[in-house]
């Protein structure tokens, strides 16, 4: 049991960084976590990492 269990949680900027690392640790204590961020193919590969218990939003088109 987490201390995050039956939390959801919001996390913008998740793909990388300080996101990326409160999204995995979340999950990991038992939240489910909805990440937002601008880098689309990093966002899915990190909620394909964590599994369920988490999605990515893209909030804007990435830029060239």
């Amino acid at each position: 049991m987490g201390t995050l269990d039956g939390k959801v949680a919001v996390i913008i900027g998740a793909t990388s960084g300080i996101g990326a690392a409160t999204a995995r640790r979340f999950v990991a204590e038992g939240a489910e976590v909805v990440m937002a961020g601008r880098r689309g193919g990093a966002g899915e590969q990190l909620a394909g990492e964590l599994g369920s218990r988490a999605c990515f939003i893209r909030t804007e088109p990435e830029r060239p």
